[in-house]
């Protein structure tokens, strides 16, 4: 959906993420020194005009990997920022259709480590299906994106599909399932480990939430996540706080 003109909607995310597995290239799980990560993501959508609105997707982060000889690394500062356009390409009988081209910056700082993104930029375009109704006096809705991203670099390119499904359980009350898969294009000859976006993998995450209405303009979400499937990915899990304002 795109957002009214004059018009947007802003979630600020604070997360936690902690392994001590990966996902070994041939996809099978194995024991790794602890990483964990700390993330404060701002996510902003504006209204421009009637169907199109413009989209910044920013990060904040602390990553920390323990050392198998000893000791932990630490790095911290901008990640990975991501800006794009949606339009919407057509609206009828609860469904809205669009169009989302992006450009993603790698971070300011690529030499340190770990790594808090991919050193090149990438470009994509997803397309995008929501579907909302009402039912059992709540209402409900569904959403799926299907990205292709050129990374300009060694990795090798990707598609990602993120699902939503948002149930109304009560008045105020919305549960949010989630599933989010990335596949590279192909397998690479060698595919180094970093548990960061640098890399080439392949990955699915679960991520069940809450979402609660304390107002007309202000939303606060809480919930788990978990990457349960993979190659050449981490294995772990965390957790997220949301607050959500329209304005």
């Amino acid at each position: 959906w795109t957002q009214a003109p004059g018009h947007g909607n802003a979630i600020i995310t604070a997360g936690y993420y902690g392994s001590s597995n990966f996902y070994d290239n041939n996809g099978q799980r194995r024991a790794q020194a602890a990483y964990r990560k700390y993330e404060l993501n701002p996510y902003i959508e504006y209204g421009l005009y009637d169907g199109v609105s413009v989209v910044a997707n920013l990060f904040l982060q602390q990553a920390r990997q323990d050392i198998a000889s000893g000791g932990t690394r630490q790095n911290q500062g901008i990640g990975e920022s991501e800006f794009s356009v949606r339009m919407r390409v057509w609206e009828g009988s609860g469904f809205v259709v669009s169009a989302e081209p992006m450009v993603k910056l790698p971070p300011p700082d690529d030499s340190a480590f770990p790594p808090l993104g991919s050193p090149n930029p990438d470009i994509g375009l997803t397309g995008a299906v929501g579907y909302g109704m009402t039912a059992f006096g709540h209402a409900h809705y569904a959403n799926i994106d299907t990205q292709y991203r050129y990374r300009m670099g060694p990795q090798e390119n990707q598609v990602r599909v993120n699902a939503t499904l948002g149930i109304g359980v009560a008045r105020d009350w919305v549960v949010m399932p989630q599933a989010f898969f990335t596949f590279r294009t192909k397998d690479p000859s060698t595919a180094g480990f970093t548990q960061s976006a640098a890399d080439d993998y392949d990955v699915t995450r679960l991520q069940l939430s809450g979402v609660y209405r304390l107002s007309d303009t202000l939303k606060l979400q809480a919930g788990a996540f978990s990457y349960v499937d993979g190659v050449n990915a981490g294995a772990g899990n965390g957790v997220s706080f949301s607050v959500w304002k329209h304005f």
